[in-house]
């Protein structure tokens, strides 16, 4: 499993991405990088040697459950889903006998409550020091014009 995810992750060699450019579907370098090191850190690590044909739905839930609870539900889901991806295409590509991704129960989408800080909090917030300046000037411009972090990354 766990060559293969790799060479599923490679944006030069995966036949995934060249199919997905091929049918002119849009999948970028970043994204690829991405999901490429969500498999070093968790799928890796977990699956070891595991061929990818023995693998069980009950395999997949037993690594859902073994993720960080620290996690947030949906940075879970994502972790999952670089698999999950790959195995359906597997299984649509017939490499695996089984899709053993149909049916799974994702983990809740938690929401965390958000709260406004009181000017006075905020001030006190800007005035202590910053490790990076960087991030002090991307929060300090979220908190006077509203934009979202990935609005903030895009400027």
């Amino acid at each position: 499993l766990s060559g293969f995810l790799a060479r599923f992750w490679n944006y030069d060699e995966s036949p995934y991405v060249k199919e997905k450019l091929h049918k002119n579907h849009s999948i970028h370098l970043k994204y690829v990088k991405s999901n490429s090191s969500c498999v070093d850190l968790y799928w890796k690590p977990y699956f070891k040697d595991t061929p990818i044909a023995k693998l069980t739905k009950n395999d997949l839930n037993q690594f859902m459950e073994s993720l960080d609870a620290a996690l947030s539900g949906a940075r879970k889901n994502n972790i999952v889903k670089v698999g999950t991806i790959a195995l359906k295409w597997a299984f649509n590509n017939h490499l695996i006998p089984k899709d053993i991704t149909s049916g799974i129960v994702w983990f809740s989408k938690d929401e965390q409550k958000r709260f406004i800080f009181t000017p006075e909090q905020a001030a006190e917030l800007f005035s202590r020091p910053w490790p990076h300046e960087t991030s002090k000037l991307a929060n300090m411009l979220a908190m006077t014009t509203g934009l979202r972090s990935g609005e903030i990354m895009a400027l």
